[in-house]
């Protein structure tokens, strides 16, 4: 077992720890959620304070988890469910549109499978052109204009459900 180094504290063993990076004064932490290591910042730089922020944390990530929104939203997929999600909502509040359940399809057909595992952080132009290519092979044809402004409107749907949470806005219930 390793040598417990003075930078680290287990709040909760095994389940919640915070620790000082060498580069950084800045307290970080990581505890479980459904049995997986989520690695976050404290943006603390006393103790205390930063314990108190990581237990935080941990009880946000667990409402999350039990709320079915993705606790870690850095991956395309998981903001590509949530906005799924959103979709379903407006459907059951009656304020649907005609297309979603063609925008559903999109996502779960194409966007999950190519863009999934991408942070949506790291979708720029290029990735978008390797899309275009590797859908056009997936269909084995030229998509129609129609058909190709439905991907993209599903996407920029995808893109602002993301916007809405790294901007800590209220969780939208239409848009």
């Amino acid at each position: 077992m390793p040598e417990k180094l003075e930078t680290t504290h287990q709040i909760i063993p095994r389940e919640l720890i915070i620790y000082l990076r060498p580069s950084t004064d800045v307290w970080q932490c990581r505890f479980k959620v459904d049995g997986r290591w989520i690695v976050k910042t404290t943006k603390e730089r006393d103790l205390q304070k930063a314990k108190d922020r990581a237990k935080r944390l941990m009880i946000e990530a667990e409402i999350r988890k039990a709320s079915n929104i993705p606790v870690v939203t850095k991956k395309f997929r998981d903001i590509a469910k949530l906005a799924k999600l959103t979709m379903e909502n407006e459907t059951k509040n009656g304020k649907a549109i005609a297309s979603y359940k063609q925008y559903a399809q999109i996502i779960d057909d194409f966007l999950i499978p190519f863009f999934g595992n991408k942070n949506i952080d790291s979708i720029n132009h290029n990735v978008l052109e390797d899309y275009e290519v590797w859908r056009t092979e997936k269909m084995g044809r030229t998509l129609a204009y129609s058909t190709v402004r439905k991907h993209n409107v599903t996407l920029n749907r995808i893109f602002d459900e993301a916007s809405y949470i790294s901007s800590n806005a209220s969780w939208p219930s239409s848009k």
